[in-house]
């Protein structure tokens, strides 16, 4: 189970439509990442998740970031690229 931060407490809290998704990378770190569309006819700024966690749970790392996607598929790409370039440059 992974053992969740401040960030993604704070994330979890909106009542916006959400995707996840989650993956296994090298070594067995798990990464998660989700996104916030706002709804509208306006563009609105996408919210985006990342968490990368150890084997057996602990964080890495967590950030949530504010990104110009037009999809939650393109959100979703975004964040999970920068999950695995934090995890890259992470000590």
């Amino acid at each position: 189970m992974r053992q969740r931060g401040v960030k993604y407490r704070q994330w979890a809290i909106g009542e916006l439509i959400t995707r996840d998704h989650s993956e296994i990378l090298y070594g067995g770190v798990q990464l998660h990442a989700s996104s916030h569309i706002p709804e509208g006819s306006e563009k609105q700024m996408t919210l985006v998740f990342i968490g990368l966690y150890h084997p057996d749970g602990a964080m890495i790392f967590e950030e949530c970031y504010g990104t110009w996607c037009d999809s939650h598929a393109e959100a979703i790409t975004w964040a999970t690229d920068m999950a695995k370039s934090k995890l890259v440059t992470s000590p």
